[in-house]
């Protein structure tokens, strides 16, 4: 009986997968610097008008994020950061149904500069006029 409600769950699963998956899109995002594939970059999906919820993905080890399934439109918006690397924002996108776009992203180092001050300080004796 057990396996009967298992089955038929994993029935209604596909389909209602396979519907949503019927009228949307996807996004694949390809992070990448001068050497080669950037795994463990933070890669965050939103809409301009709050149309779909704020998610972030890290990528895996040949570079990617995947969002497989996505409401077809344009307005959605991708933001890319890891550390030591300057955060790359890409607006308007637009997905089509039935199709998975494949966007690459080349992330440059962030030149960070340091500025370090060293003085003497002069002793100020409170008993000298």
């Amino acid at each position: 009986m057990k396996w009967i409600r298992f089955a038929l769950a994993m029935v209604v699963v596909g389909l209602a997968f396979t519907a949503a998956s019927a009228q949307s899109g996807g996004l694949t995002v390809t992070v990448a610097d001068e050497v080669g594939p950037l795994p463990g970059a933070i890669v965050t999906i939103s809409h301009e008008t709050g149309f779909v919820k704020t998610t972030a993905v890290q990528t895996d080890v040949r570079g990617e994020a995947v969002f497989p399934v996505l409401r077809p439109g344009r307005g959605y918006v991708i933001e890319v950061s890891m550390a030591s690397y300057a955060t790359q924002r890409y607006d308007g996108i637009q997905v089509r149904i039935n199709d998975n776009q494949t966007i690459p992203v080349v992330l440059a180092q962030e030149i960070v500069e340091t500025v370090k001050v060293v003085a003497d300080g002069q002793v100020v004796k409170l008993e000298d006029t």
